[in-house]
């Protein structure tokens, strides 16, 4: 925790209020009364490009406050600074509240709760935020999206007013995280396995370097960033060295990656003098296809950009903004990720969106 003001009641640094923890995704808060009770996520205090959710569920309500109520926080600094999201039942809205630089921009991005709202059945809350974009879900559906131009990491937390509540299946999705794949199903496969094979170097969440040559993939993923929507993946990837073992030393990303035996790839082959994709669904391969020349002139010394777009299941490329052919794969819940072929490479400038 990093709040500057322990002692404020409202947004203080300090976990408040009486909090129980069942599980590493759970919590139940049972206090009532005045000021906000809240925990915050101690795990990460770097978050910058990432999802978070809950579900949450109404067991009492107070009568201290005019509007008891019950929420997270999709970020948190300190008091001064923090973005919460609100399930009001008393005005039977849906709020988000912010302060930066200690000023206070208000609640606003109210909406409506839908007709019936059941205080006393989970709702799954969602804060997505994407530089200073604060988007927000409840239940699945969008609610009014904030602009608050924090800098620099925040925790997430729960917090409530006047309101005992159950906090249930808490997720945070670090879309600039690299590390292993979350469902791959064999670690060992050296083409396509779950773990992250050969020398990488995350110099920043959107900064990574290959540094292996040799036989197989050298493969890494964005290791919490599972994708349930249509997004787009963008790297600008330079060749550092290429190495002898392979007939085709080659490097490119993971438009998508569920496992071993689902994927989709798209490569830049200089031997071949060819933008590649490759695809697997269910364990079939269905080919290195959707070929198309490289630009005369080519150069991999310098980069270039690879940008791969899902749109339910067909994925469209673009190499420096040339589209490429297209490929169709049913595939969802995707991670991305960068992969090389007996190749060292920088990836810089990676995002998704």
């Amino acid at each position: 925790m990093r709040g500057t003001n322990a002692a404020n009641i409202f947004g203080g640094g300090l976990v408040r209020g009486s909090w129980s923890l069942p599980s590493a995704t759970a919590a139940t808060v049972t206090s009532l009364g005045s000021g906000w009770n809240s925990l915050y996520r101690g795990a990460d205090t770097r978050l910058a490009d990432y999802s978070m959710s809950v579900d949450v569920r109404r067991t009492a309500a107070g009568t201290t406050s005019a509007s008891p109520k019950y929420g997270v926080y999709g970020c948190y600094q300190n008091d001064d600074n923090y973005v919460q999201a609100w399930i009001d039942p008393v005005n039977t809205t849906f709020v988000s509240h912010a302060r930066l630089g200690g000023t206070d921009l208000g609640w606003s991005g109210t909406q409506a709760l839908p007709g019936g709202f059941n205080t006393g059945v989970a709702h799954k809350l969602t804060v997505d935020r994407q530089g200073s974009t604060f988007r927000f879900a409840l239940d699945g559906v969008a609610q009014p999206s904030r602009t608050v131009a924090i800098t620099g990491g925040c925790q997430i937390g729960l917090v409530t007013e006047d309101t005992a509540a159950e906090f249930t299946n808490a997720q945070v999705l670090d879309r600039l995280e690299w590390g292993d794949a979350r469902f791959g199903s064999n670690p060992g496969n050296i083409y396509g396995g779950k773990a992250v094979r050969g020398g990488w170097v995350v110099n920043a969440p959107q900064s990574l370097e290959s540094t292996s040559l040799g036989s197989g993939w050298s493969s890494i993923y964005g290791a919490a960033g599972i994708r349930t929507t249509d997004y787009t993946l963008s790297a600008s990837v330079r060749r550092v060295a290429a190495g002898t073992t392979s007939t085709s030393p080659k490097y490119g990303v993971y438009g998508c990656y569920n496992d071993d035996l689902n994927y989709v790839q798209a490569w830049i082959d200089p031997v071949n003098n060819a933008f590649v994709s490759h695809v697997l669904v269910g364990g079939t391969d269905l080919g290195w296809s959707g070929v198309q020349a490289l630009p005369g002139g080519f150069n991999p010394a310098v980069p270039h950009t690879v940008t791969v777009t899902k749109t339910g299941s067909t994925f469209t490329f673009k190499l420096d903004g040339v589209a490429q052919p297209s490929r169709t794969a049913a595939l969802s819940n995707c991670q991305v990720g960068a992969v090389t072929e007996d190749v060292k490479a920088n990836y810089r400038a990676v995002t998704i969106s």
